[in-house]
């Protein structure tokens, strides 16, 4: 039985405790949030809408419970904000806990504290967990080489209240396809242009942003050339294929090495 701590109830973060108890072998073993969460100290299986036949019980940030880390195996999920993530993978270091993080906006210097941290236990970090992401990822480097002096955009749409823009999955696109170009990113990314002076230069790969209403996630890849076009769209209808994702990677996460890994790792892309 794999016992999972679920960090941060929010959207995402329910969605995946939901599928965690519906999952086979798998069990929520507490959850973590912040003091000011409305919820805490709420059973955690009515808190998501599950079956409540079992009590878990939602503690705040600063009360991780001790008797967790005596179970194994522990994997630990956060989809929380950029510093509670930092704070969870501090806790899980400290207890040699694994870690399946999916939190966006990480800072570089945030990236490489979690990069440290996997030195001494395994981390699974990733800005999305769908397969057909993963696998938009895996293809457009080929377009990108084989198209090397076509025009690249990206357009990524999310509700209206994600909190980071662009997406994360947006700008590890770009870095991907910059990079199978032999660029560098910072050297050629472009975001959302804006004034009258706006013709774009060789080489450059744009990201355009959409906030509205409750759109789960939309990223589209286009890459033009004259006369004719490229358009690669993957459309999330709901967070169960990222939860699900989630649930893949628990389970790939238990008994790895010590190392910092992604969804293209949990998924054989690599």
């Amino acid at each position: 039985m794999t016992n999972v701590i679920v960090c941060g109830l929010g959207k995402m973060g329910k969605a995946v405790a939901l599928l965690v108890v519906k999952s086979e072998g798998m069990d929520i073993f507490g959850a973590i949030e912040a003091l000011s969460y409305p919820s805490i100290d709420r059973d955690v299986i009515s808190l998501i809408g599950g079956d409540t036949s079992s009590h878990r019980e939602v503690y705040a940030e600063t009360k991780w419970n001790s008797t967790w880390f005596s179970k194994s195996p522990l994997v630990a999920t956060s989809f929380a904000t950029p510093l509670a993530t930092m704070e969870h993978a501090e806790m899980c270091f400290k207890h040699k806990v694994a870690l399946v993080a999916g939190t966006t906006g990480l800072s570089a210097e945030q990236l490489t504290e979690l990069k440290e941290y996997a030195k001494k236990i395994p981390i699974i970090h990733d800005t999305n967990f769908s397969l057909g992401i993963n696998v938009a990822d895996k293809v457009s480097p080929l377009l990108a080489r084989l198209l090397p002096d076509w025009d690249v955009e990206i357009v990524e749409e999310h509700h209206n209240q994600k909190a980071d823009a662009p997406s994360g999955t947006a700008i590890r696109l770009a870095n991907t396809i910059a990079e199978a170009r032999g660029q560098k990113p910072e050297d050629v990314i472009v975001y959302d242009r804006y004034g009258k002076s706006c013709k774009r230069q060789s080489g450059q790969i744009g990201i355009q942003v959409v906030r509205a209403g409750d759109i789960v996630g939309n990223h589209k890849i286009i890459m033009a050339g004259d006369g004719q076009r490229i358009e690669l769209n993957h459309f999330d209808h709901n967070r169960d294929n990222f939860a699900s994702g989630a649930i893949e990677a628990i389970r790939w996460v238990v008994g790895r090495k010590n190392g910092f890994y992604s969804m293209q790792d949990v998924l054989g892309l690599r």
